[in-house]
Order: structure tokens, then sequence, then C-alpha cells
């Protein structure tokens, strides 16, 4: 049940990722009841409604390809060629990511290792669509959570009305790598556990996140034993005028959503205090 909300096998990760994991979300309990509550209409509701607060300040499809910078400004290129300027800089991006940009002056060599040695899980999603809730009907929750088989983890994803049965599967660490066909291969595992109506879906879309231009995996950051002691102390640490946030430097809720507002205006304030000491 753990490696499945890792989204990676146990031997991959070091004991000092998960108990901070714990640690973050304040219980082993509230850890693994962090996604009881869902949002209506979906997570990116969220992000397209804040998108829509900032308007044009939102720049799209201009992925940072490069930082030149300084203790006081820095120069950001993008990979359609515009050039911003800045006095200081959020990267908010999975520290796996950030190996993409080209830094100059290059970054510290303890930054560098730290994300050379960031590895992003994982795993793939699964929507199956039938027409109704079946197993409702057989006195069955729609929640799975089963350490054989492929499927370790599903949940009833059903509209409110029931007009349509929808299953969410999440599968992880080496059962989403050795996953070929995931079409065929998820509603015949759902046979052995909700009867044979889940071997015909009216439709199934997946997604293997690890696939993901933009996130090679999810759903954030674990690291390797020795990662942590060695390269620990240069996740949020400052570089000049570069801050580094995102969910895997969290302290409350680190690698969920929670956790990447946190340390969002944890960085901020790094930047508010900067600018206030160096304003005159």
């Amino acid at each position: 049940m753990l490696e499945e909300m890792l989204c990676l096998n146990l031997h991959e990760v070091s004991a000092l990722d998960v108990l901070w994991c714990i640690k973050s979300a304040g219980t082993v309990q509230n850890f693994r009841n962090a996604e009881a509550i869902w949002i209506k209409d979906g997570i990116g509701v969220l992000a397209l409604k804040m998108a829509n607060v900032l308007g044009s300040k939102v720049l799209y499809d201009h992925a940072v390809t490069g930082i030149s910078y300084q203790e006081n400004c820095a120069f950001i290129e993008t990979n359609n060629g515009v050039g911003l300027n800045a006095k200081q800089v959020i990267l908010t991006v999975p520290p796996n990511l950030q190996t993409k940009i080209h830094f100059d002056p290059p970054l510290p060599s303890m930054r560098a290792q730290l994300l050379e040695h960031s590895g992003m899980p994982s795993v793939t999603k699964i929507i199956l669509v039938y027409d109704i809730p079946f197993w409702r009907r057989k006195g069955l929750s729609g929640v799975i959570q089963s350490d054989t088989g492929i499927v370790r983890e599903a949940v009833d994803s059903s509209p409110l009305d029931g007009k349509r049965g929808v299953l969410t599967v999440l599968v992880t660490g080496s059962a989403a790598r050795a996953l070929k066909v995931p079409s065929e291969e998820i509603p015949q595992a759902l046979v052995s556990l909700l009867g044979e109506e889940a071997a015909s879906p009216l439709e199934v879309y997946f997604e293997n996140w690890s696939e993901q231009e933009w996130s090679r995996g999810g759903y954030g950051v674990h690291f390797a034993p020795g990662v942590i002691t060695n390269y620990g102390a240069a996740l949020i640490e400052p570089i000049d005028c570069l801050h580094f946030a995102g969910t895997e430097t969290a302290t409350e809720w680190r690698l969920f959503m929670e956790g990447a507002l946190q340390s969002g205006e944890r960085a901020a304030k790094e930047v508010v205090d900067y600018l206030g000491r160096n304003s005159k």
C-alpha cells in the first residue's frame, strides 16, 4: 500500500525520505487519507481559475532553456527566443526537470549533484468507463487496495447521478514500467476483483506520466538512500537570486498540492525579504 502511494518499490527510496513524507503529513493515517476529498470539476479547474486572474502575466509555451544569474538580477531565455529580465527568480519545476535548464554560471556542485540524483517515480493512470457502476449492485465500493496483481489501487470515480460507472486505476513502480497495453491488461485484471462485467468497459483512457515531457513521472521526486543525507542541504538553499520551491521542498504535506503552496509561500517570503533589505 505504501509503495502505491510513493509510486515506487521500497528498495528504491530511502527510509529518511519516507519518514519525511509521513512527518510532513502529521501522521501515517493522514498520509494514507490525504486524497479522501475530491474536487468535483477536477483539479485542473484550480489552475485555470488562477490563470484567468493573472491574465497576460502567464506566458504559455515559453519553456525556460537558460538562466544567467548574479546576486541581484537574472536573464531568462525561453525555447522560442523570448528573453526576460528579473531581479529574483523562483524555480518551481521538479528537480528532475531543472537539469534541462542551462545555468550560467553553473550551479554549485552540491545543487548540481542533488538534481542529478533526482528521479521521478513511474506511474500510469487508467480511467475505465462502464454503462453503470455495476460493482455497487454487488455491494462493492469500487475502492481497491491489493498487494497482488497489476491493479493495486483503484477508486470509484463515477458521477453522482450514477449514469455511468467510472473506475480510476493507478499502476505504479515496476508494475507501471511492465505495463504494455493498459486498455487490455487492466480490464482483465479487474475481473478477478469485480467480476466478468469489468472485462467490457465502454471506453478506456490512460496516461503514462513517465512519458510526459513536463513531469517524466509522478507524483513527486523521491530520493534514494544517501541522497538527502549527502545533498539535502542544497534542496531549498537560495543561490544568489535563485530561489527554489515546489512540493519536494515542503515541510508540510510534502509531495501534495498543499506542500506546493506552502513552498511557494516560503520562497515568495524569501524574495520579499531580500527586496526589502535591498530596496534602498
